[in-house]
Order: structure tokens, then sequence, then C-alpha cells
């Protein structure tokens, strides 16, 4: 087992954990006890180690209890010792049968069993008596107090670190690893020249491996359960050794179990138990049992029930890690509370500031403090009184701390509640949501495999069985050395629930490594602050994210894909620099020089560029070729390919090519189309609204192609419309509205990198004078919520044409990203967010039903689902019978052969052609609206118009005159009188977003004859059946 994943909680198909009787005599007895998973021998609490009979006897002096030890002077066999009433010891062999069985007298053979574990258990549950040689009858009761163990697992109270029991001076080296004799076996040997004064040596495998610590604020850092947790140090090096032996630990892949200390082997037990000064040491938070992870605030308030309960959790709103709090205002009444943990500069952890003294480098023991001295809790918010909370006085225990643990009445794997068979990686991923949770299914080849999810990636274990006789299989629990027996389960739920009771389980193959290393940025150009290989930390604080995006969640299921994403410039945040990123991913066998962090099969890389300018087509095909050549080198530190391409881009595209079509080059309208029919008019309309949109699309290029294609439907939007998309903050918008005037004479600034990019000095052109826009004070409000922006004067930023485009949707926060990363999630419910059109592909922003207006997913399995909660919302995109002529027209036109029309050509049916009729249709649309006959209304749904009208980007257009300098008369561009193509549009349109339609249909073809000839006679019928349609498909589906 190389590293480690904390597994918390199994995903159950059914969450039922039932009462049973297992039924196998041989197997496990006829518990009328729930199941529970065995443990190892070498993680029982009455296991000794190796040891000499006497010595043994000497490690428990309580009648009834009893220890278990493996017998060094005879050939290690395990050995049972228990004190009777009458305070004498008596001994056992535990024998072990040639097929695994344990048992321990010969009357009491037909009680075995694969695991000491069970054996004991057995005994102990059924007061099954122990005939000792005098005849009397010795019940097993306690485990006794293991001493030794005690001592090795508790911190030595030492001012110096050559005072530790297993600290040896400087001499024969060879002579002192020589002690090391069983994996686990560890000692400290003096070393001046080490930054520590020693070096850590422990044995493993049959070999000796030294171990180096890692420092965090100059002490010994603790690891960490989660990329989002802050790192817990110690201060001595004994407390750190003894907090990875107490948590069974992995360490540079081994695990440190005994100490050898400096005096005998074994030493006189009179030494042990005169230890001064001995404390246990500290467990990490994920061991803690009140910390239950993530979760939500409602779900802690159920699990709090009393006054003074409290438990650890990490808050899935900010993930930032919280104690919750049940307290008492007395007259019963209480209440739920909460108060983050904070953590100082130097590491140091605290609650409040008033309560620094009380401050600890790990969280477990602020809490211990907090409880151990009933300190209250003073709270002071911002702007408010201060409050105390009650004492700490009971943490609450993860309920899955004991329910994990029980196995379930099957035999069979594909009978587990957690199993899922054969599946694919995508649809695991959507099951497992949070850090720690795994389920059982099958891979390729047909083998069972635990998998897991730990920042928001997958991993697994194969699980390995043995063959017995015949077709049963058994699995072989893990064991700390050589001379421990094999002991074996019967069931893969038991091996897998044993291994979750000690941790083992969070021990994946290749985990730790990758997990705890965050995507980052390894090369940029130009430089930033001189350097060219930068760290974390080298990055801007407005590009901290420009890694989770560069990278995108799901990219490892494609050989190859692309993204398009926005960032706040450097100079001025409220305007947008664009990102574009070409990630591919390579056979690790493939390359020709390796780093020592490549530990898995595949190597994934991108190139990224940040521009000035939105060129998505023109540079992602220029990233697409340099990164084939950067990836076919197959050497990754060479990385002068970059810089070439750098100074290319800049060489091959100027101010001209910034103008006319090429913003548009790519952003194909003719497949945005294709894929949603006549529903695009409705999502063109739906952006006009400024609503929350989501779109969840794989793969991601998929994705930002189509938010971006829809997006260059609206005029000059691409090229000058999000310039202020990324981000937007009103106490910056005073200083600097005027000094970002656009200035088409700078030159771009595009960054290429592998994996991410980031930049300093890039220079804004997309902001340019108030195009003659004037003032006017208006209320903002957030759709769906009326929450008033911080700053609500109507002005922008934007270079305007003689038509007022492009219009201000996305300014004054109102912001647009192609694609999104998790860490935005809790950014999109900021008081200077109101609108958004963003993209995903993580599946935790669809549980955010509270975040969105409107999501589109599209999948190969479901097809289109446009989903809109608010009926309200629903009504106002219904398409009017002009709307349905309209895109008709554009769709016969666009589609009347199958032959593929050239973007960038003036020919009916061309990008740039259905590009235009958009154009006109929105010209027509704001004339309309700005217009006092309401007669003109219904053509593009009255209810539409009504609220478009209240819309910051209508506003801004109609303050700035423009509808009093165009010549062109009000009233839909398709106006005209219903008939009966309407409608079979209307079918047609209801079919494609409702199911109830469909059953119509049949009565359409029968009909249209009649209707047609009667005509005007039945006019008013028709209108009324159009208009219940209408309303009916928009009462019955959530899709428009």
């Amino acid at each position: 087992m190389d590293d480690k994943v904390c597994l918390e909680k199994n995903l159950n198909t059914s969450h039922e954990l039932c009462t049973v009787e297992a039924d196998a005599i041989g197997e496990i007895p006829c518990f009328t006890f729930r199941r529970i998973a065995p443990l190892p021998l070498n993680k029982l609490a009455a296991y000794l180690g190796q040891s000499m009979t006497g010595l043994a006897m000497l490690s428990f002096h309580q009648p009834g209890t009893y220890a278990i030890y493996l017998d060094v002077n005879n050939h290690f066999d395990p050995k049972l010792i228990i004190r009777d009433n009458q305070n004498q010891l008596s001994l056992f062999t535990i024998n072990q049968e040639p097929n695994g069985y344990f048992w321990l007298l010969l009357e009491d053979i037909e009680h075995a069993f694969r695991t000491i574990d069970h054996l004991i258990r057995f005994y102990m549950h059924f007061r099954q008596p122990l005939k000792v040689p005098n005849g009397d009858a010795v019940f097993l009761k306690r485990a006794a107090v293991n001493v030794r163990l005690q001592f090795e697992m508790c911190v030595e109270h030492c001012k110096k670190i050559s005072d530790l029991s297993y600290f040896y001076r400087a001499g024969q080296l060879d002579n002192v690893l020589s002690r090391l004799v069983c994996s686990g076996d560890y000692l400290l040997y003096e070393d001046a020249s080490n930054q520590f004064g020693c070096r850590l040596y422990v044995k493993w495998d049959g070999n000796v491996k030294e171990i180096k610590p890692a420092l965090h604020n100059g002490r010994l850092a603790l690891p960490v359960g989660c990329s989002q947790q802050h790192v817990e140090t110690v201060q001595s090096f004994d407390h750190w050794i003894k907090a990875l032996v107490v948590g069974n630990l992995d360490i540079d892949n081994v695990q440190l179990t005994r100490p050898v200390r400096v005096c005998s082997d074994d030493g006189p037990i009179e030494f042990i138990c005169a230890a001064p000064g001995q404390c246990p040491p500290p467990k990490l938070l994920y061991q803690l049992p009140y910390y239950h992870g993530q979760l939500k605030r409602d779900a802690v308030k159920l699990l709090l029930n009393n006054a003074g309960d409290f438990l650890l959790y990490m808050d899935e709103s900010d993930l930032k890690l919280a104690v919750g709090e049940q307290s008492d205002h007395g007259n019963n009444d209480t209440s739920y509370c909460e108060t983050t943990v904070e953590c100082s500069a130097d590491g140091y952890f605290y609650l409040t500031p008033v309560d620094m003294p009380l401050c600890k480098t790990t969280v477990g023991e602020l809490i211990n403090a907090y409880k151990r001295l009933a300190v209250p809790i003073t709270i002071q918010k911002f702007g408010e009184n201060s409050f105390t909370l009650p004492a700490l006085q009971r943490g609450v225990v993860r309920k899955d701390i004991n329910d994990e643990i029980v196995l379930e009445p099957c035999n069979n794997p594909s009978e587990l509640s957690y199993y899922y068979g054969r599946m694919s990686d995508d649809d695991t991923m959507k099951l497992l949501r949070e850090n720690g949770d795994y389920l059982l299914r099958s891979n390729a080849k047909g083998e069972l495999s635990v998998t897991a999810t730990w920042a928001e990636c997958l991993f697994d274990i194969v699980v390995e069985k043995e063959k017995l006789k015949g077709d049963a299989y058994v699995y072989k629990l893990k064991k700390d050395n050589a001379n421990e027996p094999d002991e074996f389960v019967s069931t893969v739920d038991e091996w897998v629930k044993s291994l979750l009771l000690i941790w083992q389980l969070k021990t994946l193959t290749d985990r730790l490594l990758e997990l705890n290393k965050k995507i980052t940025v390894e090369h940029v150009y130009p430089a930033i602050n001189g350097k060219t290989e930068i760290a974390d930390d080298d990055l801007p604080t407005l590009w901290k994210t420009l890694p989770s995006l560069a990278l995108p969640d799901g990219a490892h299921n494609h050989d190859a894909d692309f993204v398009y994403f926005h960032l706040p410039d450097l100079s001025n945040p409220n305007s947008t620099v664009y990102g574009v990123s070409y990630v591919r991913q390579i056979a690790a066998k493939d390359l020709r020089e390796k780093s020592n962090d490549i530990t898995r099969s595949t190597v994934q890389k991108s190139i990224c560029a940040v521009s000035s300018s939105p060129l998505y087509g023109l540079l992602m095909p220029k990233l697409e070729s340099i990164s084939k050549v950067y990836f076919e080198q197959g050497d990754f530190k060479q990385t002068e390919l970059l810089a070439e391409m750098y100074h290319n881009i800049n060489a091959t595209i100027d101010s001209t090519t910034l103008c006319g079509q090429q913003p548009n080059f790519g952003l194909s309208v003719r497949e945005l189309l294709h894929t949603y029919r006549h529903r695009t008019l409705m999502l063109f309309k739906l952006v006009l609204l400024e609503k929350r949109i989501f779109f969840n699309i794989s793969p991601v290029g998929s994705l930002c192609s189509n938010i971006l294609a829809l997006i260059s439907l609206f005029p000059r939007m691409i090229d000058f419309g999000m310039s202020h998309s990324a981000s937007y903050s009103p106490l910056l918008e005073d200083s600097n509205l005027k000094s970002d005037e656009m200035n088409s004479s700078k030159e771009d600034n595009d960054n290429s990198l592998p994996l991410n990019t980031s930049n300093d000095d890039n220079d804004d052109d997309g902001s340019g004078g108030d195009g003659g826009g004037g003032e006017q004070t208006s209320e903002c409000k957030r759709n769906s919520e009326n929450r008033h922006l911080s700053n609500n004067t109507i002005a922008t930023e934007l270079p305007l044409d003689a038509y007022g485009f492009p219009l201000a949707i996305f300014t004054k926060g109102s912001v647009l990203h192609p694609y999104l990363s998790l860490p935005y999630m809790d950014w999109l419910e900021s008081d200077h967010v109101r609108a958004y059109v963003v993209g995903f592909t993580n599946t935790l922003f669809k549980q955010k039903k509270e975040l969105f207006d409107a999501m589109i997913t599209i999948d190969e399995e479901n097809g289109i689902d446009i989903e809109i909660p608010d009926v309200r919302l629903r009504r106002l995109l219904v398409l009017s019978a002009a709307d349905l002529r309209f895109i008709d027209g554009v769709l016969k036109t666009a589609f009347q052969d199958d032959s593929s029309i050239s973007q960038f050509t003036k020919w009916e049916g061309g990008d740039e052609w259905i590009r235009f009729q958009f154009s006109q249709y929105l010209i027509s649309l704001l004339l309309t609206a700005a217009s006092d006959d309401t007669s003109y209304y219904d053509d593009f749904n009255a209810a539409f118009v009504h609220s478009y009208k209240t819309t910051h980007n209508f506003l801004l257009w109609y303050s700035g005159g423009f509808h009093k300098q165009m010549n062109f008369p009000a009233g839909h561009i398709c106006h005209g009188q219903l008939n009966l193509a309407d409608f079979k549009l209307r079918f047609t349109h209801t079919i494609e977003s409702s199911d109830q339609a469909r059953k119509l249909q049949h009565a359409l073809n029968t009909t249209g004859n009649f209707v047609n000839q009667t005509g005007k006679a039945v006019g008013g019928i028709f209108r009324n059946i159009f208009n219940h349609l209408t309303s009916s498909s928009t009462e019955r589906s959530n899709t428009p």
C-alpha cells in the first residue's frame, strides 16, 4: 500500500442496515447481534506482539483479563494468557489448521474461525468457558492493558531529542541498524549535519529506510485528509512519530509500529512502568470521532439534539472548518450556533481572537483544551453585539463509525448494498459526491474493485482473492510482519469492512501523492517576477483558480480536449482576459524522460494561452498543433517550444485581426441551431432576461463552444461585449471607470505554458468609452431574488455602434464564464453576482438547485434537457407564432440541403447570415419594447416584453436614445395572421419540448384539410386552440 485516501462511508443502493444471523458453522457462529467486521491480530487491543512467556505474564494483573502474544521461544506460535478468579494464570496455544482455521481446545474444535478476532469474540460473547488443567472454568472478560504498547504509543516527556528512549548516539551505524528486526521497527540516529539533529530509520519489507519529515511554519507537518484542510503540526519529533503510530498512517510507503529502545530489546518491565510524563499523541482531524467531513448546515442542526452537543464539520458552502454547537438559552430554549476554526499565519488554530492563548497546532488539541478547561466561546460579529456560547461538552460521534463496519447478510458480492456492477467512471463520479465515499464495482477485466472519491478524483483498489479447493475463495487480512499467522475472511464485505476498521482501506495504491498534489503551473512565459518555473504562491491572487480552469474536471476521460475560460484582468479586476487551453494525455511509457512525480500509467497536461482579446477560434488550433509537437518530443522539461509559440502568435495576430469576423472564428452557430432547433431562440431570449443560467455538457470543448456560439448571436458581443464579464466589484468601479479606455494599438499578451498560464502584464483593449450613453438611475435586481446591486448607476463602458450594440448584458455583476471549476461554486452566491451564464462539468453544480434559474443539460442518454423550475419564467419563454415563423425560416434556410456551408461567407444559411437574422430580430424586439404601442407585444410574447423592459441591458440601451435614431418601424419582423403553418409550427415546437403534444399529432393530420378550407370562419376558435396549446405545454413541462 503506497498512499492514503480517507474512505468514510460506502454508497448503499439501499440504505437499510439489517440485523441478521449468520448461518455458517465454521465461518462465523450464529450471533444474535449484528455481525461486525473482524480486526487482524496486530490491531487487537489484547495483542502484545512478539514476546517471551515470562514477560507476557507480567503485562496484566486483573482477574478475568487476557492477552495474546507471539511466543518467540516457540516458533512464534500465537498464545492466549488468561488470569482466572483464583488469580492464577493459564496459558493456551491458539492452534491453526492447514486450511487456515483457528481453534483453542480440541473439545471446541467445531468452533473454528479464520480470524483470531472472531475466535476471541465467540468465547467472550457466549461466555464459552475455557477449561484449565485443574478443572476450573475460565471466562474471557476483558483485554489486558498492554503496558509496552501504551509506552510505545505515548509521547515521552523529554526536553531534548537525545533523551528519547529510542535515540542512538553516533557510532557504528551498521550495528545500530541491525537492531531493526521486524517491519515497523524504528529508531533515531544522531546526525549533527541534519537539520533535525538526527535521522529516522525504519525497517520495512526487509529493508531499512530513512524517513524525512516535512516542515510547515518551522514545525513538523502531519498528513492532511483533504486539500481544503489546513496543515496540522507538532513541535517535537516524538509527537510526530507517535501520531503516525497511533493513527496507523503511512509515511513514505511505510508504517511505524514499534520503537527499538537503547536498552535491551525487551527491557525490564519496571523501566516501562517508570517512564515519566507520558501523554497520548495528537489525533489528526479526520481521525477525530466527532469530525463529520463535509456537511450542510441543515444537516448539522439535525445531529445536535441537546445543549452542549458539538461536532466538527467542513461547511459545504465555503469549505471552511467549523464547530457546530447546540446552545442553551434557558427555559428549554436551545438554538444552533457555529464558529469557524481559524488558522493563523504561523499555523496555530483558534476559535476566537479573544481565546488566542488557547491556540494549538492541531484541531484535536484545540477542542480538548476548550473541553478540559470548560471555556465558553465568545463571538463578536461585525456591527453586532458579542454573545457567548456555553463550553463544549459532548462530541457527537459519527454514526458511520459504527454502522459502516456492520456486515451485510450475503455471501455473493453482487448482493451487497454498495455493489453497482459494471459502471463507467462518469457514472461512478455522479454517485460518489463527497470525499471518502466508496462503492464496489466490476472493472473492464471483470475484477472486483473498491472505488473511492477524493479531491474530485476516482481511485480504485482491486479486491485480491485466493482460491481454495473447489470454487471457494478467501480474502487475506493485512499483517504487520511475517511471523504473524495468516488470517482470512470469507466474504468481500468482511475484507472491505475490516480494512475500513483499521483505516487500511484509506491506503489505496499510488494515491496520496497525487491527491495532495494539486493541479499546478509548471512553466510560464513571459516570466512572472523574473521566474518561468513558478510555484502556486507565485500566481497572482486574482488568478489562483487558473490551474483548475486550464485542466478541467472530466478531461481525463478524453485523449484530447480544449477549454475556454475567463479571468479578471490583473490591472483592472472589473475587466476580462480570455483563456484558451488545450489538454492532452500521453501514456507514461511513451515519455523519453520521466520525472519522479510521474507515478501513474498516463500523464495529462495542458498548454494554455491568456489573451487580452477573445480569439478563441484563432488560438485553439495553434495550441492544438503546438501541444502535439510538445507531447511527441517526450520530454516536458524542453519548454523552448512554448516561448517560440508565444512570439509566433504575437507576430501573426495584429490589430487588423481583431476586427471584422475574426473573434467569431470557430464558433459555429449552424451547429448550435442543429443541436437546439427551435429552442435556440428560446435560449437567446433567456440570455436577454439576465437570469442565472447553467450549462452542463461534456466534453468541456463542446460545452464552451455551445455557450460562446449562443453568445455570438448577439451583435458585437464576442468582440466587445464581454470585457466586463469575468467579475464585478463596485468598490473598484469609480476609480477605474475612466482610466480603462479601449486602446486598439496595444499588443496582445498571449502567454503559453504547460498546464496553466499566468501573466501580470495583460493589457485590456476591450474597454472603451461611453459610446454616447447617458446616465439614469435604476434599481438593478438580482434575478429571482430581487436583491439590490451595490452600485445602481446605469452607465456603459462598452464601445457601442449606431444601434447601441453590444448590449450591456454582461456588466454590473452579470458574468459570463464558458467554463467554471468547483472552487467558483461559492463565488456564484456573492452579493456582487446577480446573473450569469456559466458552464460546468462537475456534477456537484447540479445539486445546487438554488443557484440556477435555468439549467441546460446534454448527454447521450437523455439528449437535451432544459430545466426551468419557476413556472413564471417558463411562461415568459414561450415562443409566439411570429417567433416560431422566424426561427423556422432560419432553420429551413440554414439546412436547406446537406452540403456544408463555410463559416465566413455571405450567402444564405451561413454562420454570418444566421447572425444577421438574429441581429434583425433583436432590433425589432428592442424597438417594440421601446414603443408606446403595446399591440405589437404579443408577437414577442407580451409577458416576455414586459419583463425584458426591466432588465439592466434594456434600460441602459433605452437611456442612450438609440430607438430615436433608428428609421425602423416597431413590430416583429415575421408579423402576420395565424394560419395552418403556425399551427403546425406550434405542434412541432411543443413535441420537441413535451411528450404531451405527441398524442395530438394524429388529430392534426386528419383535420388539417378541414381547417384549411374553413379559414376565417373558425378563426376565433383556431386562436383559442393555439393559445390553449401554448399554455398547457408550459404548465406540463419543465422545458419550454
